[in-house]
């Protein structure tokens, strides 16, 4: 008969010993595979907030593309009735019917579109300005002021407009 003499202690030792070399090593994986989804998962919260702000900017971009082309199209009404303002001081005079009445009457008129022009650009750098408070919208003024901006129009076209407004309409 064969027999072996092993100690069992040194076997389980060994078993321990590898066990703990084998756990520490598979912890330092661990460990290492964390922090590494960790910095990816960083790396992809700061390429998200990039991309944000590159949409918010393009955005931005685009609503200011939107506003020139609104603002040129709210300078065009104006800017002819200035034209047709200086036409008809030119008519007159060459006509002889320019008097010191018409003359005043095309200035002041001439004063309320350049005013009208500036407001809107006074408006348009508020709108800008991510700081502007919010404010009421006045319909009954914004009523008044465009009937004053067509009213060139609306008198060559003799179109008379009746405007009954809520003086509360805000």
């Amino acid at each position: 008969m064969l027999s072996l003499k092993i100690p069992l202690l040194s076997i389980v030792k060994y078993h321990i010993e590898q066990f703990v070399v084998g756990g520490l090593a598979m912890f330092a994986v661990f460990i290492i595979f964390i922090i590494l989804i960790y910095k990816i998962y960083k790396r992809d919260l700061r390429l998200k907030e990039k991309n944000e702000i590159l949409l918010m900017h393009q955005n931005r971009l685009a609503t200011m593309g939107e506003m020139i082309g609104n603002i040129s199209h709210q300078w065009k009404q104006p800017l002819s009735a200035i034209h047709l303002v200086a036409e008809d001081i030119v008519a007159s005079f060459k006509y002889d019917e320019l008097t010191e009445e018409s003359l005043i009457r095309a200035k002041n008129t001439i004063i309320e579109r350049v005013a009208f022009l500036t407001k809107t650009l006074d408006e348009t750098r508020g709108f800008l300005n991510p700081n502007q408070p919010s404010k009421l919208f006045d319909a009954s003024q914004a009523t008044v002021d465009l009937l004053a901006i067509l009213s060139g129009m609306l008198r060559q076209a003799n179109i008379d407009v009746i405007v009954d407004l809520d003086e509360k309409i805000a």
